[in-house]
């Protein structure tokens, strides 16, 4: 335990480090950092606090997996990671690579028939996401840019039943295609998502 809550850190060889908390029941909390330095909590973040550990039953770890309810995450022989449904063994998310030179970076395979919803509100009223569709998340700042009613909130649910919220509050962007999604931000030390 570290805290109140079972965490997995992992250091990795070529890429700095992992860290894997049980976020509620089904959820993990991923974050990675270039460095071996300590992760820090955003003081603002989408994420609510955690419950108590009494509700959180005890993840199960091994070296190169961490499991929490129906949901995993494996860490390949090559550092990346995929998140896997235990129940039927169905890989919701694929890591392809991640980069933290200049701005950081995590692009995960997409499934070409994979409906997604979310992202805020948009102007269309519409919540499903056309593929391939991109945006910044610094344009609601820069009233030329504006594009009007739009709302940005960078948090997905997918016709394959899971959920992903992108949990760095900073100017980035994000390009959904049917091939990747790549999810990027500006002047950041972690990646954090769950």
């Amino acid at each position: 335990y570290m805290g109140e809550h079972s965490m997995f850190v992992l250091v990795l060889a070529c890429s700095g480090s992992l860290l894997l908390e049980p976020w509620g029941q089904d959820s993990i909390r991923i974050r990675i950092r270039n460095d071996q330095q300590q992760f820090s909590d955003d003081p603002i973040q989408a994420l609510l606090p955690l419950p108590s550990k009494r509700d959180i039953p005890l993840p199960q770890r091994q070296q190169q997996h961490f499991t929490n309810g129906n949901i995993k995450v494996v860490i390949g022989d090559n550092e990346t990671i995929s998140v896997v449904r235990v129940s039927d063994g169905v890989v919701l998310l694929e890591e392809i690579s991640r980069k933290f030179v200049g701005n950081v970076s995590i692009t995960f395979k997409s499934d070409s028939q994979e409906v997604l919803f979310g992202m805020g509100e948009h102007r269309t009223g519409s919540v499903r996401i056309p593929k391939p569709w991109s945006h910044d998340f610094h344009d609601s700042q820069d009233y030329k840019s504006s594009k009007g009613a739009d709302i940005t909130i960078p948090f997905l649910l997918s016709s394959r039943a899971y959920a992903f919220l992108w949990n760095i509050p900073s100017f980035g962007s994000v390009t959904l295609t049917d091939t990747v999604s790549e999810w990027t931000v500006w002047n950041a030390s972690q990646i954090d998502f769950g």
